[in-house]
């Protein structure tokens, strides 16, 4: 994908999955829940220094944004996969940083819902 803006992962899902506009914000809705969980438990582990935690969870959010067609935010993933796979605390820490600032811009990461 050229873009991971909101606009362009719209369209990549509803595309791709044959969606239509209140599905597509349903989904939206489950996906920014599941992130948000997801990355709260990667915040967990990182700042625990539990690698193995914190590949899994980096795991996982790199397939849901991968799966979303969102490529920056996918790699950035990958990145703290490996880096927690390598043990880097410094690495994973960063990657966390500018994974949940991607993310954000994306969906909502707030627990208030």
């Amino acid at each position: 994908m050229a873009s991971d803006s909101v606009e362009s992962v719209k369209e990549y899902v509803k595309r791709e999955f044959g969606l239509d506009d209140d599905q597509f914000t349903e989904l939206m809705r489950e996906v920014s829940s599941v992130l948000s969980e997801s990355m709260k438990e990667l915040e967990i582990a990182t700042a625990k220094g539990d690698y193995p935690a914190a590949r899994s969870a980096a795991h996982y959010i790199k397939g849901s944004l991968s799966n979303m067609g969102v490529d920056k935010a996918t790699n950035i993933a990958l990145n703290a996969e490996h880096a927690a796979l390598k043990k880097d605390q410094a690495r994973l820490e960063k990657a966390f940083h500018i994974l949940h600032e991607e993310l954000s811009k994306l969906v909502d990461l707030s627990e208030k819902r």
